[in-house]
């Protein structure tokens, strides 16, 4: 699905604002990792709090509608602009696709839209909705659980959270410490806090840990609750909660707290506090919050689903077709950027690797020959990048094969793909993607999807580095400005440099633009070192990093790409890897991770091999032929 998303303000997994910021984020988080793509609408002012591959992050002036009805299912957190979002929402005939997700006082008029509730038996008045679904907040504190600690904490000095009570309990319990939650209250209920010497406020925004990882005993005897987070995360480590006896605190906590009734005197509240510090209750059994959404979802039922989208626009013309002889081989042309390069190598391996299958030519776009090609003796145009627009006037609709080589569609931006890139991709007979995060991110919109490595020639390479010890190599483009100037995305001055001059490694390099090598003189490079770095922002199938592998060389990278891929099936299949993946993308990771090796030098000849089998026996273009044999079928079997 694609699920639009709207609130005012969003957390993270290191706090937020306020508790339903935090759950907000959350939920999205959860329903990406579901699978579904979410459109995360914020204000303009406020920067996105985190990234996921599958959410989108939308800047509003205002939150309050989503940038277009186009989404399977709009939900919104937002009460005060609730009626003008229902009636365009009306104008849109999209009622069956709006949710409002309740989560503090009154629940509105529903105006024959969704209603999604914390819990069911509130005793809150609900009408004109259509239908309703259970989604209660969560948070990733309250999902992971972790330790406690000794202080007694009162969940909040305001009126409205019961600070008075609990600043009473706190003056009459000097034998332990306390912590306040800052929360909303201001600075004359924080005041006569902050004059108790066994009292600590934890200021607004501070992160979870900040005072769960502290906390012995939660008190709150809050005046109006609809689904308390703050109990549920602390009755989640299996601290005990002393709350006020309302119904939503009863429907999220169970057996796992103490009630009293909200104006029950001092003394019951100071009993409650030191019976439950005594006796404490079990923790809190809670289902896992993914299956609890997927429930949520699955219970919409035959809900009205977005209209669909309009088929994709393509710049491409209508090339008719010479029909090629009887008894010949299909027809590709293999366009490339420049005669030599990378591209073209990778291109030339694969009509290499599929000669006596399909009849291949080569055209390049610096040159000229890819415009001046004759497009009707071609059954198959195979070009390895999305944005050569210079083409887009020639290429023959119906008969172009595409390729997302990156990370991101577009780098500059490093966005989730939308319906602008489904329709890209879309105006392909078949486009392949390198990774598979970005084959799941298109996979469901874009038919002619195909999940494709850049595979390795091993003829290139058939005899493994013979340096032993660390000597390090690096080979791109350190000025690879993609992602925009300012933006290191390679990480070789800033990173691989200083950290090989911290750790005393000699590093040989093929620097694009001082040391450059063409692919034939790649092979003799490879085999000066025996330890790559990759210290990049952002990779698709990185063509330096698996010839390296394909060479014998160990290596020490972030994760970038697939490389993650490439370790995982490592362990699969060899039982341990050739691959360092580093946690931290700094000078420091990098320094710890050389002088590790430079400890042990039969383990970097050891990675070295591990590296050299797996892309011989996964990742090279014996592995990967008939697969790309299919892909360019797509076209030609069409022609």
């Amino acid at each position: 699905m694609l699920i639009d998303l709207l609130a005012r303000r969003w957390g993270s997994a290191a706090g937020g604002r306020d508790g339903m910021s935090i759950a907000a984020s959350f939920l999205a988080w959860t329903l990406a990792g579901l699978g579904h793509r979410v459109r995360a609408h914020h204000p303009a002012s406020d920067p996105p709090p985190w990234q996921h591959a599958l959410v989108e992050w939308v800047a509003c002036p205002t939150v309050e509608q989503p940038a277009d009805w186009t989404a399977d299912l709009v939900l919104t957190t937002i009460a005060p602009s609730w009626s003008r979002l229902a009636a365009a929402a009306r104008a849109a005939l999209a009622t069956g696709r709006l949710a409002y997700w309740h989560h503090h006082g009154p629940i509105p008029y529903g105006a024959g839209c969704v209603l999604a509730r914390c819990s069911a038996g509130l005793g809150l008045r609900e009408q004109g909705w259509s239908r309703t679904l259970t989604l209660p907040p969560s948070t990733w504190a309250a999902e992971a659980g972790g330790p406690t600690g000794d202080c007694l904490v009162a969940a909040g000095a305001s009126r409205a959270k019961g600070g008075p009570v609990a600043l009473q309990v706190a003056r009459r319990l000097t034998g332990h410490r306390w912590l306040v939650l800052e929360g909303r209250a201001n600075e004359p209920e924080l005041a006569p806090w902050r004059e108790l010497p066994h009292v600590e406020v934890i200021p607004a925004g501070s992160p979870p840990e900040a005072w769960l990882d502290r906390a012995r005993l939660l008190l709150q005897p809050t005046r109006v609750e609809v689904h308390p987070l703050l109990p549920i995360e602390a009755a989640a480590r299996g601290i005990p909660v002393v709350i006020s006896d309302l119904p939503g605190c009863r429907a999220a906590l169970g057996p796992a707290a103490t009630y009293l009734p909200e104006g029950a005197p001092l003394a019951r509240w100071e009993a409650a506090v030191l019976q439950a510090l005594a006796e404490p209750p079990a923790p809190l059994a809670r289902r896992p919050y993914a299956e609890v959404v997927a429930g949520a979802l699955a219970s919409l039922g035959a809900a009205p689903v977005a209209p669909p989208r309009p088929a994709p626009t393509s710049p491409w013309p209508v090339v008719p077709l010479v029909p090629r002889p009887a008894g010949t081989l299909p027809r590709v042309l293999l366009a490339a950027d420049v005669k030599g390069w990378a591209f073209d190598q990778n291109l030339r391996d694969l009509a290499a690797t599929l000669a006596g299958r399909f009849d291949f030519a080569h055209a390049y776009v610096a040159d000229g020959s890819a415009a001046r090609a004759d497009y009707r003796k071609v059954d198959a145009v195979f070009i390895p990048y999305h944005r050569w627009s210079q083409l887009d006037r020639l290429l023959p609709r119906g008969r172009v094969l595409g390729s997302l080589r990156a990370q991101w569609f577009w780098p500059e931006r490093q966005c989730a793909p939308g319906p602008a890139e489904f329709d890209l991709v879309n105006r392909f007979a078949a486009f392949h993607l390198v990774t598979k995060r970005n084959y799941d991110e298109v996979r469901r919109h874009c038919p002619g999807a195909v999940y494709l490595t850049n595979p390795v020639a091993m003829a290139r390479f058939p005899e493994p580095t013979p340096v032993r010890g660390v000597v390090a190599s690096w080979n791109g483009n350190a000025r690879h400005d993609s992602a925009g100037a300012g933006v290191d995305v390679k990480g070789f001055r800033s990173i691989i440099e200083p950290a090989c001059a911290a750790a005393g490694v000699p590093l040989v390099v093929a620097e694009y633009h001082t040391s450059r090598r063409t692919p034939a003189e790649m092979p003799a490079f490879y085999r000066q070192g025996s330890v790559a770095l990759c210290a990049s922002l952002f990779e698709g199938a990185s063509n330096s990093v698996m010839e390296a592998m394909a060479a014998g060389q160990a290596l020490i990278t972030t994760d970038a790409g697939n490389i993650r891929e490439i370790r995982d099936s490592q362990l699969e299949h060899l039982g341990e890897s050739g691959i360092v993946l580093l946690e931290q993308r700094t000078v420091e990771a990098f320094v710890a991770a050389l002088r590790e090796l430079q400890a042990d030098p039969d383990r970097v000849a050891r990675m070295g091999l591990l590296n050299r089998q797996e892309i011989a026996a996964r990742w090279s273009w014996a592995a990967w032929a008939d697969r790309y044999e299919a892909f360019l079928r797509r076209a030609t079997d069409a022609a």
